[in-house]
């Protein structure tokens, strides 16, 4: 300002705000940055004031070479424990005392072969003996999936019709979430009746896209279930553009 006065104030080396941070709902002051070379950092924000100060900072969060990175995080308190869900990155995190440990996560090996992985040892690290192999088809995608309050990770699956959840099984003595299953929410219905030929012109007929096709696609969901869908499919441009942009409702036994 022409007087002198502060009008904001910036942290540095934050440039990893692009892959997203983390509110934490109960304590909205709460707001988790990774950062690089995988340290994390908490801010307390007075939203009035428009002040951030650092309350904490950990270390090799985002450090393990099998599932590498935070991004997108989102903060999930369940069953007395505290949790950074990476949404791009596919990992779990849980709070162990002061230190965030790696806690679960879906895992990429050779040739893109998909493990299920939990640390069953307690160690926070990826070890072969805890991967269970997993056949979802392409759940992992460029822009990453959806964590849900219970620790689900609800995944639209690339190249075909369907929306499918991976659920916690239960969890191990250490908390870990422990995952087991893919499981089926929804097939979209005008992709299916554009498979058949059943398509009418509000449901399906009016679209160019036959399946989920593109990694710019992610699913959500309500307190009371309806599922949400946006998701670009059809012909492509480029990388940023395509042809065919959609946003469907699903609504448990219902007609949506």
């Amino acid at each position: 300002a022409e007087d002198g006065s502060l009008l904001r104030e910036f942290t540095s080396y934050q440039t990893k705000a692009n892959d997203g941070y983390a509110v934490d709902e109960e304590h909205p002051e709460d707001v988790y940055v990774p950062g690089q070379r995988n340290w994390l950092t908490r801010f307390k924000t007075d939203y009035e004031k428009r002040t951030w100060t650092v309350d904490a900072v950990w270390p090799d969060v985002g450090s393990d070479a099998r599932l590498p990175g935070l991004t997108k995080p989102r903060i999930i308190h369940l069953n007395g424990q505290t949790y950074l869900a990476g949404e791009r990155s596919h990992n779990v995190y849980r709070l162990d005392g002061d230190r965030w440990v790696l806690s679960a996560g879906v895992v990429t090996g050779e040739k893109g072969v998909l493990f299920l992985w939990h640390d069953a040892n307690g160690n926070g690290r990826v070890d072969d003996e805890e991967l269970v192999p997993t056949t979802p088809g392409r759940v992992v995608t460029y822009h990453g999936q959806k964590w849900t309050p219970d620790l689900s990770y609800l995944a639209v699956v690339n190249g075909s019709t369907d929306v499918m959840r991976l659920s916690p099984e239960g969890f191990d003595e250490h908390g870990n979430p422990i995952f087991k299953e893919w499981k089926k929410v929804v097939t979209d219905p005008a992709f299916a009746a554009r498979a058949t030929g059943k398509a009418d012109a509000l449901r399906g007929g009016n679209e160019i896209g036959n399946v989920f096709d593109s990694s710019w696609v992610q699913a959500d969901e309500t307190p009371g279930g309806d599922l949400f869908v946006q998701a670009r499919s059809g012909p492509g441009f480029n990388a940023n553009e395509g042809a065919q942009f959609k946003i469907s409702r699903y609504v448990p036994k219902g007609d949506g």
